[in-house]
C-alpha cells in the first residue's frame, strides 16, 4: 500500500483521499526507512572516501613534486597547500597534491 500512496500522490497531487490509520503508518515508516537508507549509503560512501585519503609528510610531498621540503613550507605559508595536524606533526592530504598537479596541468595545457 505504501508505494501506491506515493504513486497516487505523484500522479494526482490535488486529489483528496481517505487512508486507514494502519496504511498511513506503514507509508510513514516506509518513507522514513527509505530516507534513512539513502542517508546511511551516502554517509558510508563519504566515510569510505575519507578513509582512502592518504596523509603525506612534507618529505613525501616534496618527493611527489620534485622539490625540497623548504618549498613545501613556502607553499604552506602561501596557502597553496594546507596541512593537517596529526599527533604534533603536519601532514598533507594526497587530494591536495592531486589538486595542485591538476591545476598545473591545466595551466600548461592553456599556455
Amino acid at each position: 500500500m505504501d508505494n501506491s500512496i506515493m504513486e497516487l500522490a505523484k500522479t494526482y497531487p490535488g486529489v483528496s483521499i481517505t487512508i486507514q490509520a494502519g496504511d498511513l503508518e506503514k507509508f510513514g515508516n516506509a518513507l522514513i526507512e527509505g530516507t534513512m537508507k539513502r542517508y546511511r549509503e551516502d554517509f558510508a560512501a563519504r566515510e569510505a572516501e575519507e578513509r582512502q585519503e592518504k596523509l603525506l609528510t612534507a618529505k613525501e610531498v616534496a618527493k611527489t613534486f620534485g622539490v625540497c621540503t623548504k618549498t613545501i613550507t613556502r607553499w604552506r605559508k602561501a596557502g597553496i597547500i594546507t596541512p593537517v595536524p596529526v599527533g604534533g606533526l603536519l601532514k598533507y592530504k594526497s587530494s591536495d597534491c592531486r589538486r595542485i598537479i591538476e591545476a598545473k596541468d591545466k595551466a600548461q595545457a592553456g599556455a
